[in-house]
């Protein structure tokens, strides 16, 4: 199945970006639906770049995007995507790579930064103990 979504997003802005190459065939119009269907998104077509980096295929003058990273919607923050052009991974396929950080990821980052410590020694403080507000 080879599927080309296009560059155009039109009745599809939470699946795909404005990104793509070329135009949407009836399989990419199908893929579309199915991503709209399950609450998926098309990452590689979020990020605006050189088309040598959406090219996901490339036989002869042919060039084209046909290879995507899909996922849900929540869960993942999908901080870039591109190909790197010239790495096959497969015959003709261009190595696409993307920079995600998980759920569990982003919550201990905020987990980090986020919390406040409770300084229960300043429970001595007398100061503290009329006011325990100013724990913290």
């Amino acid at each position: 199945m080879n599927v080309h979504t296009g560059r155009d997003n039109g009745g599809y802005e939470e699946v795909m970006g404005g990104y793509g190459i070329g135009q949407r065939n009836k399989e990419g119009e199908q893929m579309l639906q199915l991503c709209q269907l399950h609450n998926l998104r098309i990452w590689n077509t979020w990020f605006m770049k050189r088309e040598e980096h959406l090219i996901t295929f490339k036989s002869g003058d042919t060039a084209t995007q046909i290879d995507y990273i899909v996922s849900r919607g929540e869960g993942v923050w999908v901080q870039n995507c591109k190909v790197i052009p010239g790495e096959e991974c497969i015959t003709q396929h261009w190595l696409l790579c993307a920079d995600l950080v998980l759920k569990m990821m982003m919550m201990r980052l905020k987990k980090k930064r986020g919390e406040k410590r409770i300084k229960v020694w300043r429970l001595k403080n007398p100061d503290i103990q009329r006011n325990p507000g100013e724990i913290s």
